[in-house]
């Protein structure tokens, strides 16, 4: 800041009698480092993430969450929600500003990022240039109105880059059977104006997950030779995540949510890694781990576990690598790389 920086203004407010017990949160840049770490109650990075800001604030005000009350599984569950919601892109295609202004005000709050259209034609213009995650569509704009726009993304022929985007319907009409006419038109789905922000929620995050978990769907038979990787895990949203980004990487993924499906598969041989959660459906990680190591076929196949099953006698189960429970994409892929599976 011009004058003054944060570190300063900060010093000051701890030197006053009356306001040293100000709770402080420091904004910074990502590659930019705090000299007076003291000074603060929490550091944020810029551009600020909902879920990191959210849980920043709480801890400098003394507020319990509702997520200390959660399971580790629930806990990583979500943060995976929060990742997927504030790495995702939405294009607004509405042409009244208020509309405009109430729904970015919704969607912002919520942690999305967005893009705005004032009408069909902007967002078909739009989506030639980006590629976007999901689309929410008013109907009745001029130029071009959602029908239309929707026909135009959906041509094959068109010059939009992703033509299965998914694409969520607004409107005030509630008639009976007007979902069913949106979803004629080349929509996936429909939501009520004035927009309710836990409806729109539940329906923009359902088609997140369905697009992360989209190359699971994908035909592997345009993959010569994919390495096939197994996971062994009973967390769905681990599994979308995972399949998700292996798929990218032309992997084939298996996934065995018990101790059963695990070694009975594992008797093919055809496994070049096998990723395993600290817990599946009837057996803990490491028990799992044990048995597949006693399997004289299975010595050699590299294990990535997840960090919570790491303690003094990891290196006697023969897991190769541990990653977070979490999953960081960035974190998988350098492991993945580092065992030579990428």
């Amino acid at each position: 800041m011009p004058n003054m920086n944060g570190e300063q203004v900060a010093s000051i407010i701890k030197k006053d009698d009356l306001l040293k017990d100000t709770a402080l949160i420091a904004m910074v840049d990502i590659n930019v480092a705090i000299e007076k770490e003291q000074l603060f109650n929490d550091l944020v990075t810029k551009p600020p993430r909902h879920g990191h800001l959210y849980r920043a604030l709480c801890k400098a005000l003394n507020i319990k969450t509702s997520t200390e009350k959660l399971t580790d599984e629930q806990k990583a569950n979500s943060q995976l929600m929060s990742d997927l919601i504030s790495d995702a892109l939405i294009l607004l295609v509405e042409d009244n500003l208020i509309n405009q202004k109430v729904a970015i005000s919704i969607l912002e709050g919520l942690g999305y990022r967005l893009d705005v259209a004032s009408n069909g034609l902007e967002a078909v213009h739009a989506l030639e240039k980006k590629a976007y995650d999901l689309v929410l569509m008013d109907i009745q704009m001029p130029e071009m109105d959602g029908f239309e726009a929707t026909n135009v993304i959906r041509n094959q022929s068109s010059r939009v880059i992703n033509h299965d985007i998914p694409i969520i319907a607004m409107t005030a009409h509630a008639m009976s059977g007007y979902k069913d006419i949106c979803i004629k038109a080349g929509m996936n789905d429909y939501v009520n104006k004035p927009i309710q922000p836990d409806k729109l929620t539940k329906v923009i995050n359902q088609y997140l997950l369905s697009e992360a978990a989209s190359f699971q769907q994908a035909s592997d038979n345009s993959i010569e030779n994919p390495k096939q990787i197994m996971i062994a895990d009973s967390n769905v949203f681990h599994q979308k995540i995972m399949i998700a980004l292996l798929k990218e990487h032309e992997c084939r993924v298996d996934v065995f949510e018990d101790s059963q499906s695990v070694l009975k598969g594992l008797e093919t041989g055809q496994y070049y890694l096998i990723i395993v959660n600290s817990y599946l459906k009837d057996i803990e990680g490491l028990e799992l781990i044990k048995k597949i190591r006693t399997q004289q076929q299975n010595h050699n196949v590299p294990i990535i576990a997840f960090n919570e099953m790491r303690d003094n006698n990891s290196d006697l189960y023969g897991i190769n690598a541990f990653i977070s429970q979490t999953i960081c994409p960035k974190e998988l892929l350098a492991t993945l790389n580092h065992l030579g599976m990428l």
